[in-house]
């Protein structure tokens, strides 16, 4: 096909009971790479890379995204309750 990139994907599976923070760092991850697609999985991120790039790093930052969310999500109330 003219004029289409190729890829290439890969997996990142994650914790059940972090599943709840997918969504938020999906989002991070696609405004920290703007070059690479992230998709939400149930129970997981997809990763679509166009050109190269360093799968290591992009799953390390993939978990790091997903433990900020996670503690983001957990400490919410305790936020509100703090601030007022």
């Amino acid at each position: 096909m003219a004029g289409k990139k190729s890829s290439e994907t890969f997996e990142i599976d994650v914790p059940a009971s972090m599943s709840a923070a997918i969504d938020g760092a999906v989002v991070r991850l696609n405004g920290l790479h703007p070059e690479v697609d992230f998709f939400v999985l149930p129970n997981g991120i997809k990763v679509e890379m166009f050109g190269p790039h360093d799968q290591r790093l992009l799953k390390s930052e993939a978990f790091n995204a997903v433990y900020r969310e996670a503690i983001l999500l957990k400490t919410n109330d305790i936020r509100a309750k703090i601030i007022g």
